[in-house]
């Protein structure tokens, strides 16, 4: 792993409570950051709560006795000092110190290829941005589904090795955003620390100081509507996907291009018929969709590509969809073939022969890397994560320098 701990702590409250529920001091809330004390999340929109409080430097650890339902007065006052409820009204669940990590592994496989891995055994995520979970998950299915290419016999071993490539890129540019929502908090408890006492204020100093704090929020936006992390990953630098000429849209990380581009994942769209999403035609494993018009007119044959998949054992399912313009539009093409992690493998818009079928269909399932296919060099994202757990001293640079990043 390169990466390590963070230099802060905190002290965990998980908890219930019908009064905070019921009546919390700063309206309904699901992520909520009282100033000057730590965060508190709902975690089920009604009264099941975690507090996160957030601990001196001087804090002396395990050996001394921390009381839970004092933590979690302490996080929702914040700089205004403890919130009190009922102490009846507060059933603690689970209570201790932890401390945020960031890193990542080299690699997601063995150089074996026998062992695989994947979550918080391939990074470490602090909890802004939310990445962590959701990462983890991801990788899990991800993994699943080339696993069990490789049990029923059609999956190739370039899957494995593209399952590293294509989540750890993506993976660590999710890092690198937790890493920056981590600083703004970090900011932000430092600038209010600083004009502590004219927070309390109503003095024109303590409106103007209030202001800035705003202003301050406002410029750092919200953790949870990175759609780009969320939404737009792509996986076109991978072995395992047939690319076309066409350009890449611009991503954004706060924003969603849908694209049927090979490596991007499949857009989502609601169908005119019968108002269901075109993702609940996708077939369990492969889906190959085909666009036409009413009747079969300008239909092209799939005769070829779908023989050679029952001959390689490809579970695919061929989905035809008439007079879905809307849909048409946005998927591009008249032919998309979809992975089972949603993600576009091979789009065109004529039916390929036996020998192309072939082609797609070992690159796909990771017998064949794609024609011309050379392993991308590090990029811009690998060198900022370097940069910023040598420059944050969560890592030391003769260590970061001899890892493969």
């Amino acid at each position: 792993m390169v990466g390590g701990s963070l230099p802060t702590r905190f002290y965990l409250v998980h908890f219930r409570s019908a009064q905070l529920a019921q009546s919390p001091p700063f309206g309904r809330f699901w992520h909520a950051f009282p100033i000057g004390s730590g965060f508190i999340i709902n975690q089920d929109d009604q009264d099941t709560f975690t507090a996160h409080y957030l601990l001196p430097p001087s804090d002396p650890g395990a050996s001394e006795a921390i009381d839970p339902p004092d933590i979690v007065y302490k996080t929702l006052g914040g700089y205004a000092g403890a919130h009190q409820l009922t102490i009846d009204s507060i059933l603690v669940l689970v209570h201790g110190r932890w401390q945020p990590s960031f890193g990542i592994t080299d690699s997601y496989i063995s150089s074996g290829g026998r062992v695989l891995l994947a979550g918080d055994a391939v990074h470490w995520t602090p909890p802004p941005g939310g990445y962590g979970m959701n990462s983890g998950t991801v990788d899990a299915f991800d993994l699943g589904w080339r696993l069990a290419a490789m049990v029923k016999g059609y999956g190739g071993p370039l899957l494995l090795s593209a399952y590293s490539l294509e989540r750890r890129r993506s993976m660590i540019r999710a890092l690198l955003r937790s890493h920056r929502h981590s600083m703004e908090h970090v900011k932000l408890g430092e600038l209010c620390a600083e004009n502590i006492e004219m927070l309390k204020s109503n003095t024109e100093e303590g409106k103007a100081v209030r202001a800035e704090i705003e202003r301050f929020v406002t410029l750092s936006g919200p953790d949870t509507k990175d759609f780009g992390l969320e939404l737009d990953l792509r996986y076109d630098l991978s072995p395992c996907v047939v690319l076309d000429r066409s350009v890449a849209l611009r991503w954004d990380v706060n924003g969603y291009a849908p694209s049927t581009r090979p490596g991007s994942r499949a857009p989502h769209v609601f169908l005119k018929k019968g108002g269901a999403s075109v993702y609940d035609l996708f077939g369990k494993e492969w889906t190959l969709m085909q666009f036409m018009d009413e009747g079969g007119k300008g239909a092209v044959k799939v005769g070829a590509l779908l023989e050679v998949a029952e001959e390689l054992r490809f579970p695919v399912k061929h989905v035809v969809l008439r007079e879905e313009d809307h849909v048409r539009r946005l998927w591009e093409h008249n032919l998309v073939l979809v992975r089972p992690d949603a993600h576009v493998a091979w789009r065109g818009n004529k039916a390929p022969d036996r020998d192309e079928a072939e082609q797609i269909l070992s690159v796909a399932s990771g017998r064949l890397a794609v024609r011309g296919y050379r392993e991308p060099l590090d990029n811009e994202d690998e060198k900022q994560f370097i940069k910023t757990v040598v420059t944050f001293g969560i890592e030391s640079p003769d260590r970061a320098k001899d890892l493969k990043l």
